[in-house]
């Protein structure tokens, strides 16, 4: 075999392996999608099965009625018949009596195999449990995953002239969840392997060869199918029993690769080099035992889904960025959008006006943005009704248009939000006057102490009620009761 045999062969042999690496890393969210599925099996084992059980039973039924014919089948000895050659009865006695010794075996067995079933101690259970570990195992080898294998991992913009690099950025998934973003600018030097010519002073033949290489290079980064790609080396790893459902993914390199040469041409230091991917709903597969300190309880197979529903979310975890909000009793803050409507049940102003009907109506739109885990800022903007005089203003519009910011503190508890917060603005409309000083437009001042709770009924929608006390100039209290749902964007 000579030398361009050989060097054929390596290259189809390091082509393969390569390939293989890639398809790997773009099976890792089967990988995981398998092993929750396991999970599921498992705990459909601990808690009871029922399909499992009338199986069992079945079986049972099986073993019984073979049993009970072998008996009936034996043939009958001479001292077991009378005159006539018929059985005695109490040979028959005696064979229904071991029949029903069998029958009893048997079914107890059957029973302890359902009551084995229920309380987790079955070797099905034992099966699956050795079944996840090892799938769990398997997954957290290192990953090699490429741009020309996932085109969203690698998006190129421009070509900075005056710079010498292509603005490019990587976005890496799991799935369809986005995981992290990073710049990775391609410098021209390092994937062509020539310094960038200077525009004044190279010659014609020097500068058309660097404008043509730009073009080269330019293609080939923006093509799915370009010699130059973009690789992340990654693993994924199962985080403890005590994280249900989480997934610790590690970044070691992000590098541009020349994929026929198998040559590394540029590297980046990941930004964050540790993320975690949480599966909803989390299947929780400890023991009782080691779940619980106190009174045993049933093991239950998913964590509750508080307000959401869906499959997969990146969850927070210390020292580790995240990318959406956590899920079930784990999720952290708040973004949301949303509409108030409701009612004064009684107007208290200064002028003791009488011909203010009771219950006015009110609402507001509002956007409410956590700054921690703990505080929160919220802008609002809605129409409050007003008497037609009061105090030194008139106003026949008989309403204003009320903008508040307000800070306030929250805290979540399942799929609730509980919050508290104070807040100040302005309120005015075009009719609203003061009284014996001008014809011009005024504006009140406004204040709020407010309570409420968002309830989050799926994953992005929330119902909401709010308590607000409003305090104005010359109207002085106004208790407003509100009711409305948003969009929670977080």
């Amino acid at each position: 075999m000579n030398s361009n045999n050989i060097k054929k062969l390596l290259f189809i042999i390091g082509s393969a392996v390569f390939c293989f690496s890639a398809l790997s890393a773009a099976d890792v969210y089967d990988e995981i999608l398998t092993i929750e599925s396991k999970k599921e099996e498992l705990l459909r084992a601990r808690n009871g099965d029922y399909g499992q059980e009338d199986e069992i039973r079945r079986r049972a039924d099986e073993e019984y009625r073979i049993e009970s014919d072998k008996i009936d089948e034996e043939l009958l000895r001479i001292a077991e018949t009378d005159s006539d050659g018929r059985i005695l009865a109490d040979v028959r006695k005696r064979r229904l009596e071991e029949k029903e010794k069998i029958r009893k075996e048997i079914y107890a067995k059957a029973e302890a195999e359902i009551a084995a079933l229920r309380n987790g101690d079955s070797g099905r259970e034992k099966e699956l449990l050795s079944q996840i570990r090892e799938l769990q195992n398997q997954l957290k080898k290192k990953r090699v995953i490429s741009s020309d294998e996932d085109a969203r991992l690698l998006e190129v913009t421009t070509y900075a002239g005056d710079r010498f690099y292509w603005n490019a950025r990587t976005r890496f998934y799991i799935g369809s969840e986005f995981i992290f973003g990073q710049a990775v600018n391609a410098e021209y030097q390092r994937l062509t392997g020539k310094k960038p010519a200077s525009i004044t002073q190279a010659d014609q033949a020097t500068y058309n060869d660097y404008l043509d290489t730009v073009d080269y290079y330019d293609e080939m980064l923006k093509s799915s199918k370009g010699s130059v790609v973009l690789e992340i080396e990654y693993s994924v790893e199962a985080c403890p029993d005590d994280q249900p459902s989480v997934y610790k993914i590690t970044i070691y390199d992000i590098r541009y690769v020349n994929a026929a040469k198998k040559e590394v041409l540029q590297r980046f230091t990941p930004d964050n080099s540790s993320f975690l991917y949480k599966v909803q709903p989390a299947l929780d597969i400890r023991s009782i035992e080691s779940k619980y300190t106190g009174n045993k309880t049933v093991t239950s197979s998913a964590q509750p889904d508080s307000s959401y529903s869906g499959n997969k979310t990146v969850t927070p975890s210390e020292n580790v960025q995240t990318n959406t909000t956590v899920l079930n009793n784990d999720k952290s803050g708040r973004f949301l959008i949303g509409i108030f409507g409701g009612f004064i049940p009684e107007y208290i102003d200064l002028t003791n006006d009488t011909s203010m009907e009771l219950y006015q109506g009110c609402g507001k739109a509002y956007i409410s943005m956590s700054m921690n885990n703990y505080l929160f800022w919220q802008f609002d903007i809605g129409v409050l009704p007003v008497p037609y005089q009061f105090g030194k203003f008139t106003c026949s519009d008989e309403a204003l248009i009320n903008m508040m910011v307000s800070f306030g503190f929250y805290k979540q508890w399942k799929s609730f939000d509980f919050w508290c917060a104070f807040g100040a603005g302005l309120a005015g409309s075009e009719s609203l006057k003061e009284n014996g000083v001008s014809n011009h437009q005024s504006v009140l001042f406004t204040g709020k102490v407010g309570v409420g709770v968002d309830w989050h009924v799926t994953r992005m929608i929330a119902i909401d009620y709010a308590f607000d006390m409003l305090i104005t100039d010359a109207l002085g209290f106004i208790p407003c009761t509100m009711f409305g749902v948003s969009i929670d964007l977080n």
